[in-house]
């Protein structure tokens, strides 16, 4: 029943904030086990999830086998519901990392007397990046190696050079001028065709599908606002950005 407060509160904006953790009071429990304890798990809303529990869950047992254990969140996208599926974005190629430092190597690696397997193989920018924000981490640069010099070789004697004899130029001729072509006039269309009537809303998103009425609610994503539509009956109305403000609004202008 909380669905359309929900919304207002999505539209107002959400921060993500994703970790890794255990739980040390109830190991969890509470997320895919019976719980609380003291109740029968076939009663409604006890069993949460099929984890037996028991010693595996405690927290002492998953750091003493586990302590390397780590998690990476990446490839995050916001956009209307389903418009990742038609539109995925393109992955951002990241610098090739050198060989895994860390310890006297060069690449990244893990910082000065620590055990972080998660900085092996990282990219610069991101090994830097997780060192600046993360607190973890260590970039060494890679010294090329060093260039051998050049073996000079012996000098061979030159030999005496051979004359040519002497020739008489000849005359160049002149020449003739080449007709310029008689160009053809144009026709058809240039190829590829721009995009035009409802040809450009293929590749658009109509955020009605997303139990929307208009464009407002993209805000200040202008790259989704051009990318996104309002379906009015048989019609379509475009999105645009304000210039005045820079938030997403309805174009106004129906098309068939």
């Amino acid at each position: 029943g909380g669905d359309k407060e929900m919304g207002k509160s999505l539209d107002r904006g959400h921060v993500l904030a994703v970790s890794l953790w255990d739980d040390v009071e109830v190991n969890m429990l509470w997320l895919d086990s019976a719980y609380p304890l003291d109740k029968p798990a076939d009663q409604p809303g006890i069993q949460r999830g099929d984890c037996p529990g028991g010693e595996s869950s405690t927290p002492s047992y998953v750091r003493k086998n586990f302590p390397n254990g780590y998690v990476t969140f990446q490839n995050a996208y916001v956009g209307p519901i389903g418009s990742y599926l038609k539109n995925p974005p393109s992955p951002t190629p990241g610098n090739p990392s050198p060989t895994p430092g860390g310890g006297g190597a060069c690449g990244c690696g893990p910082a000065k007397g620590k055990n972080q397997p998660e900085c092996v193989g990282q990219s610069e920018d991101r090994c830097k990046f997780m060192s600046q924000y993360e607190n973890k981490c260590l970039w060494t640069d890679c010294k090329p190696a060093p260039t051998p010099s050049p073996v000079k070789p012996t000098p061979q004697p030159s030999p005496a050079p051979t004359p040519w004899p002497t020739q008489k130029p000849t005359p160049a001729s002149t020449p003739k001028p080449t007709p310029m072509p008689t160009p053809k006039p144009n026709s058809g269309c240039p190829t590829p065709a721009p995009k035009v009537g409802c040809a450009r809303f293929c590749a658009m998103q109509d955020v009605t599908k997303g139990k929307k009425k208009n464009c407002k609610f993209l805000k200040t994503m202008s790259t989704l606002c051009l990318q996104s539509y309002v379906t009015r009956g048989d019609k379509v109305m475009a999105c645009k950005v304000n210039p005045k403000n820079k938030k997403c609004i309805d174009s106004k202008k129906l098309e068939a």
